[in-house]
């Protein structure tokens, strides 16, 4: 079995995923997400309670640190609506993404109308990222670990992946040719 702190993992992680029963890489890469979502395929705008995947141009960025600190991003969808994008206690995003200011950006959460303002607003988004192909894919969910980002978990997957591939096979080289 082999030590998670192999992949990097901190003594801090590796207390939280040993509280989940992940003691080894081979625990970690039998940790299988529980759903997918599909961002395959741009959908426009769908009902409320539903994901909708969406590619627009990103306007502006603007943090706000009130008493609720957050960010905003202003887009303009393919048929000229405004979409507002919040995301709370995360200021820091503005230095990742102010670099792609007119550029087009795949952005996939749940849109809700504000008459008042005649604009599209996504709260949170699942997905926002400046490299629309790379972007455009399945997304593995996988069951919330206390203190363990999502990001995290499918980064040492992938670490553990590579460690696993760079590994020789365990069963004897005449079992293997038997098949």
């Amino acid at each position: 079995m082999c030590d998670l702190r192999i992949i990097g993992v901190s003594t801090q992680q590796l207390n939280k995923l040993q509280n989940k029963g992940i003691h080894s890489i081979e625990d970690l890469l039998s940790f299988f997400p529980r759903t997918y979502k599909d961002f395959t395929k741009t959908t426009g705008i769908l009902p409320p309670d539903e994901t909708s995947c969406l590619i627009v141009t990103l306007n502006s960025f603007k943090a706000f640190n009130g008493s609720t600190p957050c960010l905003k991003a202003a887009c303009t969808m393919e048929d000229g609506q405004k979409l507002i994008i919040t995301w709370f206690h995360q200021n820091y995003l503005v230095d990742k993404y102010s670099y792609g200011i007119g550029r087009k950006v795949f952005v996939a959460g749940k849109v809700t109308y504000n008459g008042d303002y005649n604009q599209y607003n996504i709260v949170s988004p699942d997905c926002f990222d400046l490299n629309i192909s790379g972007a455009m894919k399945m997304f593995p969910v996988y069951k919330k670990l206390q203190g363990i980002s999502q990001e995290y978990i499918v980064s040492k997957l992938s670490d553990a992946c590579n460690i696993a591939s760079a590994t020789a096979d365990p069963l004897p080289g005449n079992i293997v040719k038997a098949e």
